[in-house]
C-alpha cells in the first residue's frame, strides 16, 4: 500500500528545520587606517577648485594659472592629479601620493563659494523636473503587458 502526500504535507516538511536554522557568521570588515599624506614640496600653488560634472583644480605654476582635471599631469612636474577634494588636491608624484592644499588667501572664499553653489543647485532643482519621476503607463499597455510581456517587446 502506497501513501500519497498532499501539498500540505510537503509544505509542513519543508518548513521544518531538521538540522537547525542556518545563521551565517558575519565577519567584521577591518577598515584600513588612513595613512597620513605629506604636503607636497612641488613649487605649485592651488588657487581654486571647481566642482561639477568634471571637477577641476586651478593650479599656479611659475606664475601662470591653469585648470587641471582629475587624471591630468601638471606641466613641468610630471605629477598626476589623483583626486580633487573641497579644500585640497591629491597628487601622485614619483610613485607617492602627496597633498596640495588650497592657498591660505583662497581658503576664506571657499565658504562663500560653497554657499553660492548650494543656492544655484536649489534653483536648478526647482527649475528642472526630476528625471526619475514616475511615468504613468496607460491602462491598455499595462493590461497587454500583464497578458503577454513578449508581445510588447
Amino acid at each position: 500500500m502506497q501513501k500519497t502526500f498532499d501539498k500540505n504535507d510537503v509544505q509542513l516538511i519543508s518548513q521544518q528545520n531538521w538540522f537547525g536554522k542556518y545563521q551565517p557568521v558575519a565577519t567584521p570588515v577591518k577598515q584600513p587606517e588612513p595613512v597620513p599624506v605629506a604636503e607636497t614640496r612641488l613649487n605649485v600653488v592651488l588657487r581654486g577648485i571647481a566642482f561639477g560634472a568634471r571637477p577641476g583644480a586651478v593650479i599656479e605654476e611659475g606664475g601662470k594659472q591653469q585648470v587641471y582635471l582629475q587624471g591630468e599631469t601638471l606641466g613641468s612636474h610630471n605629477a598626476v592629479i589623483e583626486e580633487i577634494n573641497r579644500d585640497h588636491v591629491m597628487l601622485r608624484y614619483q610613485g607617492k601620493i602627496e597633498r596640495l592644499s588650497l592657498a591660505e588667501e583662497e581658503r576664506s572664499t571657499v565658504a562663500v563659494t560653497n554657499k553660492k553653489a548650494v543656492s544655484d543647485e536649489a534653483k536648478q532643482a526647482v527649475a528642472e523636473p526630476a528625471a526619475s519621476a514616475p511615468v504613468e503607463i496607460p491602462t491598455a499597455v499595462r493590461q497587454a503587458l500583464a497578458k503577454d510581456p513578449q508581445k510588447i517587446f
